[in-house]
């Protein structure tokens, strides 16, 4: 017969689970997640390590084409400082050669930079020149201008306007005459004498410019056209109206009778200024 001691039935033991030991797993989870959120960061900032690092290969790259256009950049500065150190300057290009007014053998004189000496000088070298008789020579100044800062690689000679001339020389024409005039005249000689030739552009207003330059002209002219001062005994210049072979003309004579200065005018295209009547007529005869 069974044995009729009863056996202990064990019953499989239940795992409870406290809110303590939920918290404690879930706890483990979240630092699991974080460690491998760790790792991947850490993995990023390597590959990145990689990519920036001096010597990856865009990285080479970009340093060796940086070294080259600082080579290509200095190899330039050194060649336009020894073409401007190391050569011989060319000879400065006329920029434009102004037009006689009238016929006439044409020279140029070249002052460099323009100052009122060489421009004295100038004219008396011209003067000094034996010149034909009865024949017009003529001659412009030009005066050298860098334009190596407008990108050219080269000096020009520039010629002088009358108002350029006149700024040099410090001659104190009325404005009301500067204006009135073109830029254009001529300085020439005839017979050993010299004259000057303005282009008008509103005669009226040069007209009037003109008898109120009269009190300083001969001053003014004094080295343009070789006035000898020291026959003018007067302090202020007084010129009278005269006729010259039934030309109009201003007229400067000194105390003895001698012509220091006289003008006329061409029609209103012209005005002619020298030291002896007959120069005077010659030239307005040749205008055009």
């Amino acid at each position: 017969m069974p044995d009729n001691k009863k056996e202990k039935i064990k019953k499989p033991e239940m795992i409870a689970h406290t809110y303590a030991e939920d918290l404690a797993e879930e706890i483990k989870k979240e630092q699991g997640g974080a460690y491998r959120v760790a790792l991947e960061e850490e993995k990023r900032k390597e590959e990145d390590k990689k990519e920036f690092s001096p010597l990856s290969k865009q990285n080479l790259l970009f340093s060796f084409s940086s070294l080259f256009l600082l080579l290509l950049a200095a190899g330039l500065i050194f060649f336009v400082f020894w073409q401007g150190n190391g050569r011989v300057a060319p000879p400065p290009v006329v920029s434009g050669t102004p037009e006689a007014l009238l016929p006439s053998v044409i020279n140029e004189v070249f002052l460099g930079t323009a100052t009122k000496e060489k421009i004295d000088n100038a004219i008396k070298s011209e003067l000094a020149k034996e010149g034909e008789p009865d024949k017009v020579s003529s001659f412009y100044f030009t005066e050298e201008k860098n334009i190596l800062e407008q990108g050219g690689g080269e000096a020009i000679k520039i010629p002088l306007d009358i108002r350029r001339l006149i700024f040099i020389l410090e001659i104190r024409a009325p404005e009301l005459l500067l204006k009135s005039l073109s830029e254009e005249f001529m300085l020439g000689i005839y017979n050993n004498e010299l004259f000057l030739i303005l282009k008008i552009e509103a005669f009226n207003n040069a007209f009037r410019g003109m008898r109120e330059w009269e009190q300083t002209m001969p001053l003014d002219l004094a080295s343009l056209l070789n006035i000898d001062l020291s026959k003018i005994s007067r302090e202020i210049a007084v010129f009278e109206d005269t006729l010259v072979k039934n030309q109009d003309a201003r007229l400067l004579e000194n105390e003895a009778g001698e012509t220091i200065l006289i003008y006329g005018l061409k029609g209103e295209k012209f005005i002619v200024i020298t030291g002896a009547r007959e120069v005077l007529f010659e030239i307005i005869n040749r205008l055009q």
